[in-house]
């Protein structure tokens, strides 16, 4: 039974499959209840409406607005993980950062969204002439940082990654099709091509649950750790600043 919510007032109580189900609200694998913002767009799951795909009945999220910004990559993500079960909330107020983030998402029913639970996705820049490309995606638990000696020594030889750096804005529009703040962890998908996606294994030990901002700074998604690692396939490393 999902229980959706919508500005604290129940709505309606839906008896569904878990699997394949696109949702705000609350699911039997996930107890966190996700309720929608509904400040600044008026949109609701009754506008979405119901669909039948596959058999399986999927609820709609509530459309992209001109004010959230160019949705490609959010597309994109939500068909890459259409075979996964899925938490999503928003529009939500826009967070850059992951600080934000998870307080945007606890202030709005997601009582877990604890900042480690949020799977930090950066974009860097390869050292010149580096054989996997001009670009990577890095993932780890958005408490930790970025350890750059144990990152450049992933991404080849010193004559190679030494002038590794964070991307530029432009840079991460240019690969992602997102602003920064807005990445999702899937470096195989992004209206740039794909990228490497490199994954620390603080994501794994934060717990079995990640949140994310999906292609947009006013969507989020949660989703089982185990399913992530099944529908991206990264490579798993270490390259955190230990504590």
């Amino acid at each position: 039974t999902f229980d959706f919510l919508i500005r604290d007032t129940l709505m309606s109580t839906l008896t569904l499959s878990p699997r394949r189900c696109f949702l705000t609200g609350q699911s039997s694998k996930y107890p966190s209840t996700g309720l929608m913002d509904m400040t600044n767009n008026t949109n609701n799951l009754g506008n979405g409406g119901m669909k039948k795909e596959g058999g399986t009945i999927i609820t709609t999220p509530p459309a992209v607005s001109v004010e959230e910004g160019d949705d490609r990559t959010y597309q994109l993500v939500l068909q890459k993980l259409r075979n996964y079960d899925l938490l999503h909330l928003g529009p939500h107020a826009p967070s850059l950062t992951s600080e934000e983030s998870a307080a945007t998402r606890r202030r709005l029913g997601w009582a877990g969204a604890t900042l480690a639970s949020g799977a930090k996705a950066m974009v860097i820049k390869n050292g010149r002439g580096n054989v996997d490309g001009p670009f990577v995606l890095a993932v780890m638990a958005a408490d930790r940082k970025l350890d750059w000696k144990r990152m450049k020594k992933l991404l080849g030889p010193k004559s190679r990654s030494k002038s590794a750096r964070m991307a530029t804005v432009e840079e991460v529009w240019d690969v992602t099709g997102c602003v920064p703040g807005a990445v999702p962890p899937f470096g195989s998908v992004g209206t740039g091509g794909a990228l490497r996606t490199f994954v620390d294994r603080s994501l794994q030990r934060q717990g079995d649950v990640i949140n994310f901002n999906c292609g947009l700074r006013t969507r989020s998604v949660q989703m089982a750790v185990s399913d992530y690692l099944d529908a991206e396939e990264p490579e798993l490393c270490d390259f955190i600043v230990e504590e």
